[in-house]
């Protein structure tokens, strides 16, 4: 993960990296491990106001930014998607932020808890998958559209294809592979709150 934003934050000042090449194939092995890890530790006992606000704050602040570089990406001399990139500071804080808050949802409604579960688990090959999804969806959105001009809609739309694209790959998936392995996986729980009803 530390590589990983010393890479975004040097690419905002044109600088290239070359260790980052070393690194690249696991540089967001760092997601994992505070994924992981996170649960486990005293943050878990934050307040969900405060998760969600940590959340709106550096998204809004992604938003705004990445407007203003991508409206004056011809006098600046970094990326314009900078403050989008996946390991700039602000998502690496929204990212957490919104796991965060997530760990801190009792889901109750029975047709959520169906939807959850049957999405988890696939969660980890959506992961994988989702970065061929996101290259030919968006060859496909700019092929069609300047992407850059329509942020506001063409990101939040680009996520939930890649996503829904990357489920079906997944149960798709999962679906050939049970022709092939006959032992029903167990269930997948989430390890209980070390933080209770906090």
């Amino acid at each position: 993960m530390a590589f990983g934003i010393l890479e975004a934050l040097l690419s905002f000042s044109g600088t290239d990296m070359i260790i980052a090449n070393l690194f690249n194939t696991f540089v967001y092995i760092g997601y994992f491990i505070i994924g992981y890890s996170l649960p486990n530790t005293i943050f878990l006992r934050m307040k969900r106001v405060i998760w969600f606000g940590l959340f709106v704050v550096s998204s809004v602040t992604i938003y705004l930014c990445t407007g203003w570089a991508v409206g004056h990406r011809n006098t600046i001399n970094f990326k314009p998607l900078y403050f989008y990139d996946y390991l700039s500071i602000l998502v690496v804080i929204a990212a957490i932020s919104l796991f965060m808050l997530f760990m801190k949802i009792d889901v109750r409604n029975r047709v959520l808890q169906n939807v959850s579960r049957s999405i988890t688990p696939h969660i980890f090959f959506i992961y994988f998958v989702h970065l061929i999804v996101l290259r030919y969806v968006t060859k496909f959105f700019a092929e069609m559209i300047p992407v850059e001009n329509h942020l506001a809609w063409a990101i939040p739309v680009m996520s939930i294809i890649i996503f829904l694209i990357s489920y079906l790959i997944a149960v798709l998936f999962g679906g050939i592979k049970g022709l092939f392995i006959r032992k029903k996986p167990s269930e997948f729980k989430l390890p209980e709150s070390p933080a209770g009803g906090i």
